[in-house]
């Protein structure tokens, strides 16, 4: 008997909770639902031993903020050898994603990290919690067994032997057994597994097959077996999936799949034998495919397929069939052809007699049938019937085509040709065929008699030479040429002569035609004799109308016509256009856009439109625009043109074009009166209050504006006088003025405070305008009123902040003074007097007779030399002799000299100005201050090895710029020193703007423009 160490029972049904807080959280109470039992303790020394003594299905770490002291008890969970085997789970929100890797290393088998749905996360526990019960379930069957083992030694041997047998079995058969758990992990796989997948079986034990192995199509059908199982406890059969071969394709895979339960009744695993259908699939696939392309052909086809059996009894019908005749599938089958019969319309025992021939011959058989269709439409189709084979029988195969519509063109062609005969002959023009190799007439119509005085046998068989149709064979050639190349000729005008000599005018239109081989020429002769004298007629009478319109003194007479395009056409045109336009009339005839380019491109487009309109309407076109005539003046124009339909239907415009420049000018000074006036009470109305009042003050008219200025209703100031608002502000002694100056006629202007309606006080820059009479009295005022107030404030709030602005500049006016001051006090006591003073000192000690005469006279003599040094710099820093002798450029370039031998930091001038002597000397003084201020500020703080002074004038504009290679600072969080701000304050002064950049270790630079010809405001 094997004896192991007894343990405490393990409960399966118990979760254990470890915070700090000992609050359940909301992911516990949701697993409160669920039906386990729980169980929360503290992180301590005892929980180890509260573990061991009670062991629970689960433990979980709900503690936030993650602790030191959970990850280290996890560890130690998992170093315990009672316990290690309990699953160990975290659940916290929104950790930093690094505490994840210290948790797995202490042992933990999962962290449930959020933010999701409690449920979510208690349903995920919930099955770490299903798996923990199903492996206690499958410890205590293996403790059953270790107990029960020495009982089954004797037989040992014969399971054995069955062991071989199965793994015999399992290593050579074809198919593939595997074994997983409900979960779906693979837990065992048989060795053919490499030989029907190709993988190595070892690769996927202990990881799921609906994640590695399954198609993701086919993942739904293993489920639902999986759950039917679970329902029934009984073997699922012919579940059919696509399993991942390792060449990167799918295998078809029917499984039978058997559960395994516990002693308790509850499935731990399923037993599962897979084989590979992939071959028969494909087979399976491949007479689908075939099926399904036949379907399509048999329903694809636009003719109607009828299948029948021997008695011509329909088994079947395509698409076709169900389109010609509008019934649906159902309706044909079991019917014969009698139930789509047209009636009276067919030889049914014929037909049938037929069908049936074709059954017992095999020989295919034709004919036409009347059908009918389901709307009661009678219509002609074409029957081949034919033997063959559907679904393993003999059947006919019956295709129709409807032939109704080709029917009816035959019928329309027989029609078509009886109707050109008849035109043929009936036509008013002369139409003839000939040959095209030899000329020779071969047909002619009946008109051809009328017009050439020939009888049909004196023409047909000859040649168009022969009967004068032509001048001569050169004329016949241009004609054949004509054609060959364009393949017809329309409306070729040319002379022939008829049997009586007399000479007709004709336009002839013709092209090739093919007869039995052979190129004929079909020519239709239209004879214009009566139209070319009726033309010469009119142009006898546009001679004597030109002869009179070209004497016209004032307008142009044309006559135009219009394309179908729209494009216009000069029949006609007088030589008035040579007056006005200076442009001859058959340069405007032989393209009219010279003159409509003369037309001023802003009227173009509109007298375009107006043109279009008419024509479109056939109405009357009379447009104003303006022109520019030979001498280049712009002139007004008046084209106006009347449509007249011609004897062929088209349209001709007889019109006239005047010079009406004159009256234009008279009605634009008309108009300009009128829209000055009219502009004039619209600006007043726009831009200020107005009203008029009688001689006495009573109010006759107020606008708009008014009204809402001062907030009352028109009829509520109407009939009153002004003392409605009327604000107090002013003394008796301004209106006595007031009344006296508009009284005898002056305008009276102030700026006026009155009241609105609200009791608000509203500035007016008022203007008061008498009215006079013939007698020079006034008879009533017009009262302008433009609202000032908002300028009266603003000026108010202008004189404070020049107060505060004036008091500002002075104040840091007297800080800079007060600086330099104080560095000139520190200068003389800290530097010049101290050194003046050990001078004295020297000094005193050799008038006293000391022995060191020698030494103290030369260190004296080098304080001397010191102070001078000193008292000379300081003289620089409050006076800048070299701007005064020489210019801004010489004093900063003395200024950098002098920085590089005392300061050790290397300064160039870059000066791309030029001359810079025309600038004020006070802003070159300013300048020079700035950059005076700016090296002393790099010398003390930027630790910088060279600055560069850059001069710059661009657009009026100065541009002075201060730059180092120094430590730098960050611009957008340091505070200007009061040294800076002064020299901004400078800037500003003249209207400049003054710009710092910088960055820590980039160094800095200081920016300046400055106009150089300044605000002389400031």
């Amino acid at each position: 008997m094997i004896t192991k160490e007894t343990n405490p029972e393990v409960d399966s049904n118990r979760i254990v909770v470890i915070n700090n807080n000992g609050n359940a959280g909301p992911v516990v109470e949701s697993l409160q639902q669920t039906g386990f039992s729980l169980a929360w303790i503290n992180i301590n020394e005892q929980a180890i031993e509260y573990l061991s003594a009670n062991p629970p299905a689960l433990i979980l770490f709900t503690v936030h903020p993650l602790s030191a002291e959970a990850i280290r008890l996890c560890g130690k969970i998992k170093a315990d050898k009672k316990i290690k085997d309990i699953p160990v789970l975290f659940y916290f929100v929104n950790e930093d994603e690094s505490f994840m890797i210290p948790v797995y290393e202490a042992g933990a088998e999962d962290i449930l990290s959020g933010p999701v749905s409690e449920a979510a996360i208690a349903s995920k526990i919930n099955g770490y919690i299903k798996l923990r019960q199903r492996q206690i379930c499958l410890e205590k069957q293996n403790a059953a067994l270790l107990d029960t083992i020495s009982q089954y030694k004797i037989a040992d041997k014969a399971v054995k032997e069955s062991e071989e047998r199965f793994r015999s079995f399992v290593e050579n058969a074809n198919d593939t057994v595997f074994s997983i758990t409900p979960g779906g992990i693979l837990t065992y796989g048989s060795p053919n597994w490499t030989r029907v997948l190709g993988h190595d079986v070892s690769e996927f034990i202990g990881k799921s097959v609906f994640e590695t192995l399954i198609h993701p199509d086919d993942i739904p059908v293993c489920l639902a077996a999986i759950q039917q199982a679970f329902a029934t406890k009984e073997k699922q059969s012919g579940i059919e999936y696509r399993a991942l071969h390792k060449d990167g394709t799918w295998r078809w895979q029917t499984t039978n799949a058997s559960p395994v339960c516990n002693s308790d009744g509850q499935i731990v695993s399923f037993i599962g034998i897979a084989r590979d259908i992939t071959q028969s699939k494909q087979t399976e696939d491949a007479l689908h495919n075939i099926e399904q392309s036949y379907q399509n052909l048999f329903h694809t086809v636009t003719e109607a397929i009828y299948i029948q059996d021997e008695d011509g009894y329909f088994i079947d019908v395509n698409k076709g069939a169900e389109k010609m005749y509008g019934y649906c599938r159902e309706e044909f089958i079991g019917r014969t052809p009698a139930f789509l019969s047209a009636p009276g319309k067919n030889d049914m025992v014929y037909i049938t007699n037929l069908i049936a021939k074709t059954f017992t011959s095999g020989k295919s058989q034709q004919f036409e049938f009347w059908g009918k269709r389901k709307n009661g439409e009678i219509f002609l189709k074409e029957v081949i019937c034919n033997k063959g084979i559907y679904c393993g029988k003999e059947v006919l195969i019956t295709t129709a085509r409807d032939i109704s519509k080709r029917r009816l063109a035959e019928m329309a062609l027989r029609e078509s040709e009886e109707k050109f005969a008849r035109i043929f002959h009936l036509s008013p023009d002369v139409i003839l065929l000939t040959r095209i190799s030899d000329g020779v007439i071969v047909d002619i119509n009946n008109r051809s008699f009328e017009i050439s005085g020939y009888t049909r046998e004196e023409i047909i068989g000859k040649t168009t030479l022969e009967l004068e149709g032509w001048s001569g064979l050169p004329d016949r050639n241009r004609y054949v040429n004509l054609l060959n190349e364009f393949g017809r000729v329309i409306n070729y005008e040319k002379t022939f002569k008829i049997k009586s000599g007399e000479t007709k005018h004709a336009t002839i239109s013709g092209e090739l035609i093919e007869l039995s081989g052979e190129q004929f020429i079909l020519t239709v002769i239209h004879d214009i004799t009566d139209r070319k004298k009726t033309e010469s007629e009119i142009e006898e009478k546009n001679a004597q109308l030109k002869a009179l319109s070209d004497n016209l003194p004032d307008s142009v007479i044309f006559q135009t016509r219009f394309s179908g395009e729209g494009l216009p056409e000069i029949c006609y045109l007088s030589k008035g256009v040579e007056k006005f336009l200076g442009i001859t009339i058959d340069e405007v005839i032989n393209d009219p856009s010279v003159f409509f380019n003369r037309i001023l491109e802003e009227d173009r487009k509109l007298y375009f439109e107006a043109r279009a309109d008419a024509t479109q309407n056939n109405t009357d076109f009379n447009f104003d625009y303006r022109f520019s005539n030979h001498p280049g003046e712009i002139r007004w124009g008046n084209t106006r043109s009347v449509p007249r339909k011609q004897e062929d239907g088209s349209i001709v415009w007889d019109g006239f074009f005047t010079d009406i420049t004159e009256r234009k000018l008279k009605e634009q000074a008309l108009q300009k009166s009128l829209k000055e006036i009219s502009d004039y009470k619209y600006a007043l109305d726009q831009a200020a209050n107005v009203s008029i009042t009688d001689q006495q003050g009573i109010i006759k008219y107020v606008n708009d504006n008014f009204c809402n200025q001062y907030g009352f209703t028109k009829e509520e100031i109407i009939g009153k006088n002004h003392s409605l608002i009327n604000s107090g502000y002013h003394p008796p002694s301004f209106w006595n003025n007031f009344w006296e100056t508009i009284k005898t006629g002056q305008v009276f202007k102030a700026d006026v405070c009155n009241r609105g309606k609200d009791g608000k006080l509203y500035w007016a820059d008022t203007t008061i305008i008498p009215f006079l009479n013939e007698t020079g009295t006034p008879y009533q005022y017009l009262a302008i009123r433009r609202d000032i107030t908002k300028k009266r404030n603003l000026e108010k709030e202008l004189a404070q902040q020049l107060i505060h602005n004036h008091r500002l500049i002075t104040e840091l006016t007297i800080q800079e003074q007060e600086k330099e001051r104080s560095q000139v006090s520190y200068e003389l006591h800290e530097n010049i007097n101290q050194v003046l003073a050990t001078v004295k000192i020297y000094l005193s000690m050799i008038k006293k007779g000391d022995e060191r005469q020698e030494p103290l006279l030369n260190q004296s003599y080098e304080y001397l030399n010191q102070a001078m040094k000193l008292v000379n710099k300081l003289s620089h820093s409050l006076v800048t002799p070299s701007l005064n002798d020489f210019g801004l450029e010489e004093a900063l370039a003395e200024l950098a000299e002098e920085t590089n031998k005392s300061n050790g930091l290397l300064v160039k001038l870059a000066n791309k100005t030029g001359d810079l002597k025309g600038i004020e000397k006070k802003i070159q003084l300013m300048l020079y201050r700035i950059v005076q201020v700016q090296l002393n500020n790099i010398i003390e703080h930027a630790n910088a090895v060279t600055a560069t002074i850059s001069l710059a004038t661009k657009d009026e504009t100065l541009y002075l710029s201060v730059t180092d290679d120094g430590m730098g600072f960050d611009a957008n969080k340091q505070l200007l020193g009061l040294d800076l701000q002064n020299v901004k304050n400078r800037v500003e002064f003249y209207n400049g703007e003054m710009n710092i950049i910088s960055s820590p270790g980039k160094g800095c630079m200081l920016e300046i423009s400055i106009p150089l010809q300044p605000d002389q405001s400031v």
